[in-house]
């Protein structure tokens, strides 16, 4: 039996080999973290400009993705930017400071659960985009054809799961 020390030791080595071995590996790895740190950006930027901190972030990353494929992405990368560097901005100050459509576009998204039709897009990513619109919840509302209660949200979680 290995002990906990030995184990992290091992772990560490078999990093280091790997690395060693694999030297493209720490130039994919620093590319998947900048591009979870954009996300989580985007997320933090969606919850200032909607006035919502209870965002889903499943559906965060579909419309995420959606503005890449939609927008320049230098547009993009120089919002982020400027909010990361500027939190206290309102959202009326950073549109202002950055590309008025994009801050409206991200808006547009979480409220409307709108997203551009695409083919590939899941019929239940489609579906949790409108029924998890803000506008819903800012109107205090169940969105039309969805029914309430805790039996339909117990059939709902087993249909996408």
């Amino acid at each position: 039996m290995y002990s906990r020390r030995s184990l992290i030791k091992r772990m560490i080595q078999c990093c280091a080999m790997g690395t060693l071995m694999y030297p493209g590996l720490n130039i994919v790895l620093a590319r998947e973290a900048k591009q979870v740190r954009k996300f989580e950006l985007f997320m933090d930027l969606s919850r200032h400009v909607t006035g919502f901190d209870d965002l889903n972030s499943e559906l965060g990353k579909h419309y995420y993705q959606d503005l890449i494929n939609h927008s320049d992405p230098g547009t993009l990368s120089e919002l982020l930017t400027v909010y990361s560097e500027n939190k206290d901005l309102t959202p009326a100050m950073l549109m202002l400071k950055t590309d008025q459509p994009l801050v409206q576009s991200v808006i547009q998204l979480w409220y409307s659960g709108w997203l551009t039709p695409v083919d590939h897009t899941p019929d239940h990513i489609k579906a949790m985009a409108y029924t998890e619109s803000l506008a819903w919840k800012a109107m205090g509302l169940v969105p039309r054809g969805v029914p309430k209660g805790q039996l339909w949200q117990a059939i709902a979680q087993q249909t996408l799961t």
